[in-house]
């Protein structure tokens, strides 16, 4: 599966995952979900969620996605860290007034379970990283092994726009990826074609 369907749906999910959080509360328990300021009374429902966890959702693939895209190192983490403290700054309306303390558990309870859906979605490992599993279709196995075991005999330089890429896989060995890359690649120490 490519990235952009996963990511994408990652994305379905984390819309769909406050309106269930809207379906338990609202009509299943009873509890209206209403925020009073002053004279006004504004209702919560699905559609609303559904839109401001879509916004959340775009907003979260599309800083990944520049983050990815700009090169910096360690971009998901980055991001991951980002995700939590925009998490944690949108409690901060819950506590004020206007709302009842189911309205405020509800509430929160959404925001969880987005981010529950989006940070391990968009910010985690690319499926199959790390695992053994062999290369990715996007990541070809290389020609040429290194002497079949142990290290390899030569590496490539560090990545250079057009060249090849070294990616230190969760092991702590070094591997060779080819550019354009995204993942990475796990199975034993190789060296770049000549």
């Amino acid at each position: 599966m490519s990235a952009r369907r996963r990511r994408l749906g990652v994305t379905a999910l984390a819309v769909l995952a406050p309106v269930l959080v809207w379906l338990v509360a609202d009509p299943l328990l009873g509890h209206r979900l209403r925020i009073t300021d002053g004279e006004r009374t504004l209702g919560i429902g699905a559609a609303p969620a559904a839109v401001v966890a879509l916004l959340a959702s775009l907003s979260g693939w599309g800083l990944l996605a520049a983050l990815e895209r700009s090169g910096v190192r360690r971009a998901r983490a980055i991001w991951t860290g980002l995700a939590g403290a925009v998490l944690a700054v949108s409690f901060l309306p819950l506590l004020g007034d206007g709302m009842d303390g189911g309205t405020r558990l509800a509430l929160a309870l959404m925001h969880v379970a987005v981010a529950a859906v989006l940070i391990p979605g968009l910010g985690g490992r690319s499926p199959g990283a790390g695992t053994g599993a062999g290369f990715s279709p996007s990541c070809p196995q290389p020609a040429e092994r290194a002497a079949g075991r142990g290290q390899p005999r030569s590496w490539p330089r560090p990545s250079v726009a057009g060249r090849s890429s070294l990616i230190r896989a969760s092991r702590g060995s070094m591997r060779w990826c080819p550019p354009g890359c995204l993942r990475r690649c796990t199975r034993s120490p190789t060296r770049a074609p000549p």
